[in-house]
C-alpha cells in the first residue's frame, strides 16, 4: 500500500507491477539508466537495424520523389532558391554538401545519409522511450521500430522523412522531459527541434498541434489537484506562447506549403488516408497500440494521452479536406504506435509471473506476432517487390540495349526516366530525350494537350519522332496513366499503334507498380 500510495515511485518501476492511480498530473515516469545488459541488447538492435537499411540499399530504382531530390540537390543554386523546396531545405542542403564526398550520385550513395538517420532513430527511440514507458517496454519498442517495413522502406529513400523522425523523436522526448520537469529551457529545446524537423518537411509541424492537444489535456487532468494549482511554473505559463509564436511565424510557409501542394495534389480522400496508415503501421501494430494505451490509462500514466496527441493530433489535421494526402505525412507519429505497442508487451508479460517453459513461451507469443508480420512483409520487400518501387531503372537497361542513340521517351515518369536517361536535363521540358506524358495545359501553345484529343496527343509525338528519324519508346505504369487519362483512349491507341516489348510486374499490397515498355514498330518509322 505504501507504494501505490505514491504514483511517481510506482510508476519508476520496470516490473509493470504499479497500480492505477487516481491523480493524473503526479504520473510522469522519471528515466532510468539502462544496465549494460539492456545496452548490449540496445546495440544488437542497432545492429540490425543498420543491416536492414543498409541492405540492397542501392539496388531499388529511383521512383519519382527521389528523383526530384536529385534534382533539386544537383541543380543550380539559383535555381533552388527559386523552387518551392526552398520552403524546407535543411534535406537538400545536407544532399548538396554530402556531394562533395560521396563518391557517385548512383542511388545507393545519395540514399545512405538518410540510411543514417533511419539507423540512429532506433536507438534515439530506446532513450528517449525510458522516461516515458520504462526501460523494457523501451526495448521493445525499439525492437519493432528496427523491424518496422514502413521505416525501412523510408530509411532506404532519397528523401526527408527520416530525418523528419528522427528529430520528432528527440522532440517529442524533450517535450515529455520538459513537461515533467516543468523546465522552460526544454520547451523551448522542443520547439527548436521541431522547426528543424520542419525545416526538412512541412508535415513535421503539425507536432505544435499535438504540444498544445497534450499541454491542454495535462492541465484538465490535474485541475483541481492542490499539486498542480500550487505550481504555476514558467513552462506552464510560457509554452502555449513559445507553440503559438512557432506556428505564427512559421505561419508564411505553412500557408504556401498548404498552397502548392493544394494545387500538386488536388482530390482529398479520407478513405485513402485511413487505408495507407493501417497498411503501413500494420494492424497488429495498431491493435497493440491500442492495447497499450488502455495498458497505460488503466495504470494512471501520463504517457498513455502523451502518446495519444502524439498519433492523433496529427492524423486529425491531416484529416481536413485540403489536398491528397497518404500516410507518408504522418509517418513521424511511428514511433509512438512502436512505444505504445511496447508498453501492451510489457504489461502483457508482467501478468504471467510463473516461470515455467510455457509461461516463457506464452510472454514471447505477442512479440512473435509483431514480428512475424514484420519480417514477413520484410522478406516480400527485399525479394520480390523491388523495395516498393517500379523497376525504371530495367526499362532504362532494356532501351540503352537496343543501342539506339535516337531514342525518344514518352514516360509517366519523367524524373525518373531523366534521371537514368538524361540526368544532365532534370529540369522540367528540357530534356532532350525523356518526355514527361502531362494531363493538364502546357504554357507553350505549340505544346499538345492530352486532355482535348488523348489520341492525338500521342500521334503528336509519333509524327515527331518520324520526321526526325527517331525511335519512339514509351514507358508508364498503368494507375499514372488512367489519372492522366481517365477516358482510356490514349491507352488504346496507344496497344493499336505500338508494340509492348517489356513488362516488369512489381506490386505492393494492392497497388500496382508494374512498368510497360512499348516501341513504336520499325515499320512505323522507316524501318531501321
Amino acid at each position: 500500500m505504501t507504494v501505490a500510495a505514491d504514483p511517481d515511485v510506482a510508476l519508476r518501476r520496470d516490473d509493470g507491477g504499479a497500480r492505477p492511480t487516481a491523480s493524473m498530473h503526479a504520473a510522469f515516469r522519471g528515466p532510468s539508466s539502462f544496465t549494460a545488459t539492456h545496452l548490449v541488447w540496445l546495440l544488437a538492435l542497432t545492429l540490425l537495424a543498420a543491416f536492414l537499411r543498409l541492405y540492397k540499399l542501392g539496388e531499388w530504382s529511383f521512383w519519382v520523389d527521389e528523383a526530384h531530390t536529385f534534382r533539386d540537390a544537383t541543380s543550380d543554386f539559383a535555381q533552388f532558391q527559386q523552387s518551392h523546396v526552398v520552403r524546407y531545405p535543411l534535406s537538400f542542403l545536407l544532399l548538396r554538401a554530402m556531394l562533395w564526398f560521396l563518391p557517385s550520385t548512383s542511388e545507393g550513395w545519395l540514399r545512405l545519409p538518410f540510411a543514417f538517420f533511419g539507423i540512429a532513430t532506433v536507438p534515439a527511440l530506446a532513450f528517449v522511450a525510458r522516461g516515458i514507458v520504462g526501460r523494457p517496454a523501451a526495448l521493445l519498442a525499439a525492437t519493432l521500430l528496427a523491424l518496422s517495413p514502413w521505416h525501412i522502406y523510408w530509411s532506404q529513400n532519397c528523401r526527408s522523412y527520416a530525418m523528419v523522425c528522427f528529430l520528432a523523436v528527440l522532440a517529442m522526448g524533450a517535450f515529455y522531459e520538459a513537461s515533467r520537469r516543468h523546465s522552460l529551457l526544454l520547451g523551448a529545446t522542443t520547439v527548436l527541434l521541431t522547426v528543424l524537423a520542419g525545416a526538412c518537411h512541412p508535415s513535421a509541424y503539425l507536432l505544435l498541434g499535438a504540444y498544445l492537444a497534450f499541454w491542454t489535456l495535462s492541465r484538465l487532468l490535474s485541475t483541481g489537484s492542490a499539486k498542480a494549482d500550487a505550481v504555476r511554473t514558467p513552462l506552464e505559463k510560457w509554452l502555449p506562447w513559445l507553440i503559438l509564436g512557432a506556428i505564427v511565424a512559421m505561419a508564411p510557409i505553412i500557408v504556401s506549403g498548404i498552397g502548392y501542394f493544394a494545387r500538386a495534389k488536388p482530390g482529398f480522400s479520407f478513405l485513402h488516408l485511413l487505408q495507407t496508415t493501417v497498411y503501413f503501421v500494420r494492424a497488429p501494430m495498431i491493435v497493440a497500440a491500442i492495447g497499450g494505451f488502455l495498458w497505460l490509462l488503466h495504470r494512471g500514466e501520463h504517457a498513455a494521452f502523451f502518446l495519444a496527441c502524439w498519433i492523433v493530433a496529427p492524423l486529425v489535421v491531416l484529416s481536413i479536406p485540403m489536398f491528397a494526402v497518404t500516410a507518408q505525412y504522418a509517418f513521424y507519429t511511428l514511433p509512438a504506435f512502436c512505444l505504445l505497442a511496447g508498453a501492451a508487451l510489457r504489461g502483457f508479460v508482467s501478468h504471467i509471473t510463473e516461470q515455467t517453459r510455457l509461461a516463457r513461451l506464452m510472454r514471447a507469443v505477442p512479440l512473435g506476432i509483431l514480428a512475424a508480420d514484420a519480417l514477413g512483409y520484410n522478406v516480400l520487400y527485399f525479394q520480390a517487390q523491388h523495395g516498393d518501387r517500379p523497376n525504371w531503372r530495367a526499362a532504362r537497361d532494356w532501351i540503352d540495349r537496343r543501342g539506339d542513340a535516337q531514342g525518344f521517351v514518352l514516360t509517366t515518369n519523367g524524373p525518373s526516366m531523366c534521371y537514368y536517361l538524361d540526368p544532365e536535363h532534370m529540369l522540367p521540358n528540357e530534356s532532350t530525350v525523356v518526355k514527361q506524358i502531362v494531363a493538364f495545359k502546357p504554357d507553350d501553345p505549340d505544346e499538345p494537350w492530352m486532355a482535348e484529343d488523348p489520341a492525338g496527343y500521342l500521334d503528336t509525338y509519333v509524327e515527331r519522332c518520324r520526321s526526325e528519324g527517331k525511335t519512339l519508346y514509351v514507358v508508364l505504369t498503368e494507375p499514372e496513366l488512367h489519372q492522366m487519362d481517365p477516358t482510356g483512349r490514349f491507352e488504346h491507341h496507344l496497344r493499336a499503334t505500338f508494340r509492348q516489348v517489356l513488362r516488369l510486374p512489381v506490386w505492393t499490397g494492392p497497388k500496382d507498380m508494374e512498368v510497360f515498355v512499348y516501341e513504336l514498330p520499325p515499320a512505323a518509322t522507316g524501318g531501321r
